[in-house]
């Protein structure tokens, strides 16, 4: 894996930038991708999946398209490393890719059928769940031309339920992470949010009673089978604890991103049950 990354090594003087040195890297989570818009000779997007220890990574023009009629042209670049997933600020003038990198989308990628096989192929087809892109997409390479120099795709959105009339990419212009704008990122500048003043809490716990009160005093709510959830809502980041103190962040990462969109900024905890309702109701924490 270390040999992917001698290209991007070999472009970076790391005693410049504050991109992260490249080192090929395992991973027993699932696979993240990222979405990075960068702003350096010419504006475009970086779409990154990652696979085998590094990121795979496309330079797009025009970003990506919610539209499934619109195929947006990918240059396959050089891998680059896992940390450059949580890359967001200023790489030099002078330097490569010299310009202002934002974090604009991230989560999770399933792929179907074998990544090897369809990269060799020149097709692959993969759902996304991110913030901002989510359901079936699919990268497929552009048939070979004489004298042909780059390695080129197409990056396309397939129908399903999140895909849109309109491209959307214009719809969002701050980071996922820290809620700032390119101009802000530019100037570095950090996005003020108000912190939770505590990182634990205890939950209050249901109790067994031989009879049920008779007074007004009490309401009632259903019993669910599930997981008891803490989540600590702050800024652009969420954090899921179990009532006996297990970080289940991984687990539930796609619920941990819908709080951070359900809080919009705002900071705050929330105790609940998570579990699954099935076609007849019942709840099930399987």
């Amino acid at each position: 894996m270390k040999e992917t990354l001698s290209e991007y090594n070999q472009k970076r003087n790391f005693e410049n930038t504050a991109e992260p040195e490249g080192f090929a890297d395992s991973s027993d989570e699932q696979l993240r991708f990222v979405v990075q818009h960068h702003i350096a000779s010419k504006d475009h997007f970086d779409f990154r999946l990652e696979w085998n220890g590094v990121l795979l990574s496309w330079a797009v023009p025009k970003g990506p398209s919610f539209n499934t009629k619109e195929k947006r042209l990918a240059v396959k670049v050089e891998d680059h490393p896992l940390e450059y997933r949580n890359f967001e600020g200023n790489i030099p003038k002078g330097e490569y890719g010299g310009g202002v990198v934002m974090l604009w989308d991230e989560g999770l990628w399933e792929p179907y059928g074998n990544v090897e096989e369809s990269l060799s192929e020149g097709v692959l087809k993969f759902v996304l769940k991110g913030r901002r892109l989510k359901g079936k997409w699919a990268l497929i390479r552009l048939k070979d031309k004489a004298g042909k120099t780059k390695d080129n795709w197409l990056l396309l959105k397939e129908k399903d339920e999140y895909a849109k009339t309109e491209t959307g990419i214009s719809d969002f212009t701050t980071s996922i992470r820290t809620g700032r704008t390119m101009a802000e990122i530019e100037a570095g500048k950090e996005k003020g949010f108000i912190k939770n003043p505590f990182d634990s809490a205890r939950v209050q716990l249901a109790k067994l009673v031989s009879e049920i009160p008779g007074d007004d005093n009490w309401i009632y709510e259903m019993k669910y089978d599930g997981y008891r959830i803490l989540a600590f809502v702050e800024g652009n980041s969420a954090r899921l604890i179990t009532r006996n103190g297990n970080d289940y962040t991984k687990r539930f990462f796609t619920i941990g991103n819908s709080l951070i969109d359900l809080a919009n900024g705002k900071t705050m905890v929330l105790d609940g049950e998570m579990t699954i309702i099935d076609s007849t109701g019942k709840t099930n924490f399987q």
